[in-house]
Formats: structure tokens, C-alpha cells, sequence
């Protein structure tokens, strides 16, 4: 894993005396963006509703904030790797598409690698399913690609090859991009495991890792936040149509978290940033009775850095959900069988699925729980007579105590 020092020494020398040297010492800084989402697994035990449009809202979002800074656009790279079939969100804007399997998600990083400059900026974004897995030198965290099918699956050392990323790879990959600045963020079960493991909190590391994850988090100016959800209901539940963690990302770019510069202009400070979704998300967790405490990471000697000038255009440009009303489980029976003989819970709930997959778009989110703080629940008798349904229909809510028939 340890990728010499000098080496990496040789190309700064290399780079700086080009035979343009003045031109390359006017290049400005260039922005990377990989986005990575993956809702879409095989099969439907493991799928999501969020992980890609929260992965294309991050692209979306520092598109928009990070081209008034970065040369007007003009040095700006954006990759998306989502499991969506078409990326119809993406149309008209100079973001790259890719599906997000393990081998199109390591081509993106090698593609960065032999492109990016000691001066650049690179932000990897995270979200989908992640497990915490005890391995010979340590506990690693692991990001499930789209191959996955379930986690017993992973028990298989060739589907965990094959179709995870794991915090070796992502340190392989990272580690080898010339960038000294690189912020990375999961919005993922279990990735508190990942922040330990390359802030060197983690135990029983080789020697070879170490030089590794302390290069990484040092000299190269490391800044990590992760989420930290315990497990697919909790993550999925959020009122906004998106991960808390992303969206509380999303609303402290629109200038909740950003400072004022020397020029009275709203910047976006990584650590800023990053401060604010750290204290937002348990806030809004709390709201929902549920428990989540982001993990902050950053290197003990660099300093934090923008990423971003919001203006009045990039902020109408940065896609953010508004909160809507929480459905959860319904309960019918046919008045005569006590059964549910015409299956109106999995046609209701099957529609509920469709509306809340639209994300920040949809008109309710469906959370598949019993019970759900401020959410709406439908139950009902109902009679079959000849062509015609009689529905005795009753809708609840804790939210004010409220509880009505029709």
C-alpha cells in the first residue's frame, strides 16, 4: 500500500521545471468531484431509495458552487456513478456519467490519478450500504457495489473481492492521486469504521498501512466525514427524501455553513462545512427518535480550504428536499374473512414505494416500519359486493394526536 514519497518527490520536480514553467505556475487549481451512489442491487433485499439521487444531488451541488471558484467551470471535473438506468438529472449539464460497478468506480480513479496536479482539489462522495468486517490485520469497512445481493453473500471471499470496496482499495486509490488537498464523505451504514481506519484510531495495522493511511491523512490534507447510520431503516429515514447527512450537507451549501471572504463573497470551507453537518444531522435525527452522530476526521497538521463561492445562481442550482409527510405500514382486512384477500396493503404500499423513490421530488415518503414519530398510517375493514369495494378507511397520526374515517 505505501506509495514512495520518492517517487512523488520526482514528479513535483519533474512538473515544475516543464518547458512552460510559466504558464504552469499560472495554472490555477482544478476541481475533482466522484459522486458514487448505488441503490440498485441485485436483487430487491439490499436496494435503496435515496443512495443515487443523493449521490446526483452532491454532483449537482458542487457543480454549482464549486464553478464560481474554480476558473469560472473552466477547471472543473465532475464524475457521477449512480445504478439509475438513465440519468435523465444530469441532461444538459457537463457532468460525467458512469454506471457505478467496481470496475467503472476504479477506472474514474485511475483516470484522476494520471490527470490531477499537487495544486488540485479532489471530493469523493459515498452513498449506499457499507458493513464493518473483521479481517487478519483489522476491522475494515467495506462499500457494496451494485453485485451484492445480500450480506450473508459477503460471507463468499470472492463476492467481497469482487464487488466491495475496501478501506485498502479506497487508500490504494486515494493515496495515489497527486492532490494534496481530498475531502471524502460516506453517507453509509457503518462508515464510522472507515474514518477510524485512516485517522489511525484502529489498531493492529501493518507497518506498510501505516506509512500509507499517515501519508494519506497528513501530507495530503485529508478531511473525512461519515455518517453513521446503524442499519437501511435507519438511513433511509428522513422526511426530506434524502440521507440526513447529505442533506444537512446540501443546506449548509446553500449558505447556512458558509462564511463570509475578504470580499464580502460566501465561500464554502470544508471544515466549516463539515462542522455544521456534524451538529445538524443528530438534530435532525432527533426530530425522527432516532440516533445518529456523524464521525469528523481531518489531518493534525493541514488546513482546511474552500471548495466553493455561493452566489444567488449556484444557490437556486443546489437540489434540496423540503419535509413531507411519513407514511408507514397499512393494515386491511376483508370485514368477512379477516384476510386481506384483494392484497390492498401490497398494491398501497407498492404505490407508497414509487412515490417516495422520487426523493426530493416525491409527495410522501414510506418508511416500512409499525411505528414512526409525526407519520400517517392507513387501516381499514373492507366488503366486496358484486364489482364494487365498500372501504371502511382510517388514517393516524401521533403527529397531533390525529385520527380520522371516511
Amino acid at each position: 500500500l505505501h506509495y514512495p514519497l520518492r517517487r512523488q518527490r520526482q514528479m513535483c520536480i519533474r512538473d515544475s521545471s516543464s518547458t512552460h514553467p510559466r504558464s504552469r505556475r499560472n495554472q490555477r487549481p482544478k476541481l475533482y468531484v466522484v459522486s458514487i451512489g448505488t441503490s440498485d442491487y441485485t436483487g430487491e433485499e439490499m436496494d435503496l431509495q435515496y443512495a443515487d439521487q443523493d449521490a446526483t444531488s452532491m454532483a449537482l451541488a458542487l457543480q454549482s458552487v464549486g464553478g464560481a471558484l474554480f476558473s469560472n467551470g473552466d477547471s472543473l471535473e465532475i464524475h457521477c456513478l449512480t445504478t439509475v438506468k438513465n440519468a435523465t438529472e444530469l441532461e444538459g449539464s457537463e457532468i460525467e456519467w458512469q454506471y457505478a460497478d467496481k470496475e467503472n468506480i476504479e477506472s474514474t480513479f485511475k483516470t484522476i490519478q494520471q490527470k490531477a496536479k499537487a495544486e488540485d482539489v479532489i471530493v469523493v462522495y459515498l452513498s449506499g450500504h457499507g458493513v464493518a468486517r473483521s479481517g487478519r490485520d483489522q476491522t475494515q469497512f467495506y462499500y457494496l457495489t451494485q453485485g451484492v445481493a445480500s450480506e450473508e453473500s459477503l460471507n463468499d471471499p470472492r463476492t467481497l473481492d469482487a464487488y466491495t470496496i475496501s478501506t485498502e482499495e479506497f487508500t490504494t486509490w486515494i493515496n495515489a492521486i497527486p492532490a494534496l488537498k481530498q475531502v471524502l464523505i460516506i453517507d453509509a451504514c457503518n462508515s464510522g469504521q472507515l474514518v477510524e481506519n485512516i485517522t489511525n484510531k484502529a489498531v493492529a495495522l501493518n507497518s506498510s498501512q501505516i506509512r500509507a493511511l499517515d501519508r494519506m491523512r497528513d501530507r495530503t490534507g485529508m478531511f473525512l466525514l461519515s455518517g453513521s447510520a446503524s442499519d437501511k431503516v435507519s438511513y433511509e429515514a428522513s422526511q426530506y427524501g434524502q440521507g440526513l447527512l447529505t442533506y444537512a450537507l446540501l443546506q449548509g451549501m446553500r449558505g447556512v455553513a458558509a462564511r463570509k471572504d475578504a470580499e464580502g463573497q460566501e465561500v464554502i470551507d470544508v471544515m466549516k462545512l463539515f462542522q455544521y453537518a456534524r451538529d445538524e444531522v443528530p438534530r435532525l435525527a432527533s426530530t425522527i427518535n432516532g440516533i445518529q452522530t456523524p464521525m469528523l476526521g481531518f489531518p493534525s497538521q493541514g488546513a482546511s480550504f474552500d471548495i466553493g463561492i455561493l452566489n444567488d445562481k449556484a444557490k437556486a442550482n443546489i437540489p434540496i428536499g423540503n419535509e413531507k409527510p411519513i407514511m408507514i405500514r397499512s393494515n386491511f382486512m376483508n370485514e368477512d374473512t379477516y384476510n386481506d384477500d384483494l392484497q390492498l396493503v401490497k398494491l398501497l404500499e407498492s404505490s407508497f414505494r414509487k412515490q417516495s423513490a422520487k426523493g426530493v421530488k416525491a409527495q410522501l415518503i414510506y418508511v416500512d416500519v409499525n411505528d414512526y414519530p409525526r407519520a400517517y398510517a392507513l387501516r381499514g375493514l373492507y366488503s366486496i359486493e358484486g364489482e364494487k369495494i365498500k372501504i371502511c378507511l382510517l388514517y393516524t397520526s401521533d403527529a397531533a394526536d390525529e385520527e380520522d374515517s371516511v
